[in-house]
């Protein structure tokens, strides 16, 4: 199935004369000959404009004529059927109704009413943001704090992942996270998430209590991860994150060149094959989250676009989670340090709602916490209203 990515922006058709500013772009990357050709058939049978490429297409068009063309590919001999089933499902997951509930230990999260609030506890003394616990009872008494603000979940973690990080070993690792896992599960009343990409640690987390993993490799190591969060009942956080040279500047560590061909486009096809590999492993897919890891394998450039476009995640079908906190694009953008890059963040995590994340991941979740209250207040009404939207009984 290729690679679906909604676009608002009619300059990717400029063939279109005077193309209505609320006509959407779909992208189709990743088209078989065959396929491009029932594409651009589809696309004249029902009125709509195709342009094809050679890395794929561009279709153009009102969202009755995207919904119409689904239906009109859906009718036609193969390759067409699969081309209209994944235009109907990228229609669906951006304006019909939001992911199905995620259970996350004890609760039962459901999206689009309000954004969760993810507090996080390093206790890694090398922390890129300088607010690294030292000690089981600092461990408890923050996590106390976040309860108290509002955090909905604790994503505990014992390995700086900066840009340039060194690894520790599992042993260092289980050393670090598993005492303030045991004694948050008895002191907090709230979820555990364990921030790891190494599986033995994930195993003992989940066995000390934790109920979410977040996988900051996106599954690029194997499936090991997702099996265990099936065997456990457990969620999984993947993320967008590519190897990169790492900097370390007087504002912290960055990555200043990272090539990419089309941002949005891979990091939606990566994902995607995360996803795959998590459903595959025997993960229920209501129990994948999807991050598209700001300051992971991005400039800072590329991430301000991830921000921007943070909205087109939706085409995945999956809660969003955004871990802009602190993040070296809003270093780098506003020129402060990691303890005064509240404000920035702040700005990440409204328009960050406004575009459809679900979970934010922050380190100031007292504040954080009113952000997205507001925000939810703003936009939960009418997130999926923004745009055109087709007759939902023509998405079944």
């Amino acid at each position: 199935m290729p690679d679906l990515v909604l676009r608002w922006n009619p300059r990717y058709l400029q063939h279109v004369a005077d193309p209505p500013d609320t006509a959407p772009v779909l992208r189709l990357a990743g088209l078989t000959p065959a396929e491009a050709a029932a594409l651009r058939e589809g696309a004249a049978a029902v009125g709509a404009a195709a342009l094809i490429e050679p890395r794929g297409a561009l279709v153009h068009g009102t969202p009755e004529q995207h919904v119409a063309l689904a239906t009109e590919l859906a009718e036609r001999p193969a390759p067409a059927p699969s081309l209209g089933q994944a235009i109907a499902a990228t229609w669906r997951h951006q304006y019909g109704p939001p992911p199905p509930p995620t259970q996350v230990g004890a609760a039962r999260w459901h999206w689009g009413h309000r954004t969760y609030v993810m507090g996080i506890l390093n206790v890694s003394p090398d922390s890129f943001s300088g607010d690294g616990l030292a000690g089981i009872e600092a461990a408890v008494a923050r996590a106390r704090a976040f309860a108290a603000a509002g955090a909905d979940l604790l994503d505990v973690g014992g390995e700086s992942t900066r840009p340039g990080f060194t690894p520790l070993s599992v042993e260092e690792e289980l050393e670090r996270v598993l005492p303030v896992l045991r004694a948050l599960r008895e002191a907090v009343p709230l979820p555990l998430s364990i921030d790891t990409y190494k599986p033995p640690v994930a195993e003992a987390a989940l066995a000390a209590g934790a109920c979410v993993i977040n996988d900051i490799t996106g599954l690029r190591d194997g499936p090991a991860l997702a099996t265990l969060a099936a065997r456990h009942g457990a969620a999984l956080i993947v993320m967008h994150n590519r190897p990169a040279p790492a900097a370390v500047g007087p504002l912290g560590g960055h990555n200043p060149t990272v090539a990419y061909d089309d941002l949005l486009g891979e990091v939606l096809a990566e994902l995607r094959t995360a996803i795959a590999r998590a459903v595959d492993a025997g993960l229920p897919p209501a129990q994948v989250l999807v991050d598209p890891g700001i300051g992971f394998g991005k400039t800072r450039e590329q991430n301000l676009v991830l921000l921007a476009r943070l909205g087109e995640l939706r085409a995945l079908g999956h809660p969003i989670v955004l871990g802009s906190s602190r993040k070296s694009v809003i270093g780098l953008t506003l020129g402060v340090p990691p303890h005064e890059r509240i404000e920035g963040t702040a700005a990440t995590v409204a328009l960050g709602i406004r575009a459809g994340a679900d979970v934010v991941r922050v380190h100031d979740v007292r504040e954080m916490a009113l952000v997205a209250r507001l925000s939810d207040a703003i936009a939960r009404g009418g997130l999926r209203g923004t745009q055109p939207t087709p007759p939902a009984d023509r998405l079944e």
